[in-house]
């Protein structure tokens, strides 16, 4: 080989080994707890599709940045369940779902992924 096909073929070996560290420590894929096949594959399709989605964001949306902080930021938002009683005499009640207030920073990280309002995300909740 070449000198600058074996540089180019280091250089790929070093993302895959990135790539894998993300996989094994972002995405969290061990242990896997399937028996079935069918299971197991599904488990591994679902990572490495995160993966994916992950590095999509780092590169379309943050520059190629990591997405450590604006994940941190963003997780601190949450969705939370209020079971509120509708009546003393009868046991009743009604749940409303509803997202936290969102500071400045998490605005911007929502509005760069599209997300106009947070609150919209209730309705996804099932």
């Amino acid at each position: 080989m070449e000198i600058k096909e074996i540089v180019d073929a280091y250089k790929n070996l070093k993302e895959v080994e990135m790539l894998f560290d993300d996989l094994k420590h972002f995405v969290d894929i061990g242990p896997v707890r399937h028996r079935l096949e069918v299971r197991v594959r599904a488990h591994v399709f679902l990572c490495i599709l995160s993966l994916l989605f992950k590095r999509i964001l780092e590169i379309d949306y943050f520059g190629g940045k990591s997405l450590m902080e604006p994940l941190e930021e963003i997780s601190k938002s949450k969705l939370v369940n209020y079971k509120i009683k509708l009546s003393e005499r009868e046991i009743r009640y009604q749940t409303f779902l509803k997202v936290t207030n969102i500071n400045p920073a998490q605005k911007k990280y929502f509005t760069m992924l599209g997300i106009k309002s947070p609150m919209s995300l209730e309705e996804f909740m099932w």
